[in-house]
């Protein structure tokens, strides 16, 4: 007949294990972060400077930290219309101007004018051009 008890000096005891091993890994950790010179807690990390505050203040640090946008909205706004305006403008991509930016709905209808007027592609130039441009499949 199966015993309907619970063995609870197994569990408290698995309890004690799981607890200790916890305790030793902190422990190790806390050792590991002295022999390096490090505190507990981490480096101390640099704050921005309260308002009314002067940058001499022993409660601040020295070193700058990246500040992050409130409102990031304008500027990603600003970034997507240039980036669209160069989709849809005609200029020179180089200094040397050995190559030509063109407008992204002009030359999709040059390459398939230029595939239309090529007609069917055989095997073998697909394969060609597939090697060619370093393709694979």
């Amino acid at each position: 007949m199966p015993e309907d008890r619970l063995p609870v000096a197994r569990i408290l005891l698995a309890a004690l294990a799981l607890t200790c091993g916890i305790a030793a890994a902190i422990g190790v950790v806390f050792a590991v972060l002295g022999a390096r010179g490090l505190p507990p807690g981490g480096p101390a990390v640099a704050r921005p400077v309260p308002p009314g505050a002067s940058r001499a203040e022993p409660s601040t640090l020295a070193q700058a930290t990246p500040m992050l946008q409130a409102a990031p909205q304008p500027d990603l706004a600003r970034y997507r219309a240039e980036k669209a305006h160069a989709l849809d403008e005609l200029a020179w991509a180089d200094a040397a101007h050995a190559t030509a930016r063109v407008p992204i709905r002009e030359a999709m209808a040059l390459m398939e004018a230029r595939a239309a007027s090529a007609g069917p592609p055989s095997a073998v130039a697909s394969s060609q051009a597939a090697v060619a441009t370093g393709a694979t499949r």
